[in-house]
């Protein structure tokens, strides 16, 4: 979740990329992998800031956010060309935390998988031909693949399918139908998911603990994991200092300023923007490989 007054501090400066992934790329004598710089993004740009990169499967593209000072509460995607630094804008409509799908299919090269983001109207999913805003998903944001791409982790403000709010939820990547709407429990506030990919019962998230508090503040959040595995989930944060019990309301209560944010900070109940987004003309499009949603094979 982002705090939009260190966006400038934390903007995007390019894409580090690394020779393991990458033909022909640069050997190092010093036993680690030797990073690829790609400067579409300078660090010194004052007109604009650039956040979340997220890579296809062959190394060739890049989506990120970015937000320009002029309208620093609206974010849209923007694609960078990797094999010519071209930087174009990827939908004509706020757009937010991209989740680009890798086919893992055993005894195959990694394949261009769906992209998912979202914005206030819901989740998108874009398959290389349509981008289809996912029913059901209103409420919902930061979308997280679930390995075999039939599913994904989402971060809920509200919702009509999950009596709650500020939750984690895994929902139908087709129907929107939430499949499980807590994947944590009742003790925490949890949003911005991300789904491990080699063990998808393993499930890191930007949270809180609750208490007997009574609105969510994003400034407060430390990361956490549920782990899946057991009956009942069991869900911890990273940090074993982060508040987890009365010291954390006698700590942060005061501080609170309440609402559920979006990622540039905006409230999540912002109305005005159109329920339908359109992918805007991009070159790479056509070389996008990737199979229809939902067998994603």
């Amino acid at each position: 979740m982002r705090n939009m007054s260190t966006a400038a501090a934390i903007s995007l400066a390019g894409l580090l990329l690394f020779p393991l992934g990458i033909p022909d790329a640069g050997a190092s004598t010093s036993g680690y992998a030797t990073p690829i710089f790609y400067p579409f993004s300078p660090p010194d740009a004052s007109d604009y800031s650039d956040y979340r990169p997220v890579l296809n499967a062959d190394a060739t593209v890049v989506i990120f956010e970015r937000t320009f000072t002029n309208n620093p509460n609206f974010t849209q995607l923007y694609t960078a060309d990797l094999t010519t630094n071209v930087v174009q804008q990827f939908v004509n409509t706020e757009s937010l935390r991209p989740d680009w799908y890798w086919n893992r299919t055993k005894g195959r090269p990694l394949a261009i998988g769906p992209l998912a983001f979202s914005n206030v109207s819901g989740v998108f999913v874009f398959n290389g031909a349509t981008l289809t805003l996912l029913p059901n998903t209103a409420g919902m944001v930061y979308p997280s693949w679930y390995p075999d791409c039939l599913s994904m982790a989402v971060d809920v403000g509200a919702n009509a399918q999950i009596a709650g709010e500020h939750v984690t939820a895994r929902i139908n990547a087709v129907t929107g139908k939430v499949i499980t709407p807590l994947l944590a429990n009742d003790s925490v506030w949890a949003g911005f998911p991300s789904v491990n990919q080699v063990d998808p019962r393993l499930i890191s998230f930007a949270g809180q603990f609750k208490g007997g508090s009574n609105y969510y503040n994003e400034l407060l959040n430390y990361t956490w994991v549920t782990n899946r595995s057991t009956k009942p989930p069991a869900v911890a944060p990273m940090d074993r200092e982060a508040p987890a019990g009365s010291g954390f309301l006698q700590k942060f209560q005061a501080r609170g300023v309440g609402g559920h944010r979006t990622a540039n900070g905006s409230p999540l109940n912002r109305t005005g923007f159109a329920t339908r987004s359109t992918v805007l003309p991009t070159p790479f499009l056509s070389r996008m490989r990737t199979a229809p949603n939902p067998q994603c094979r």
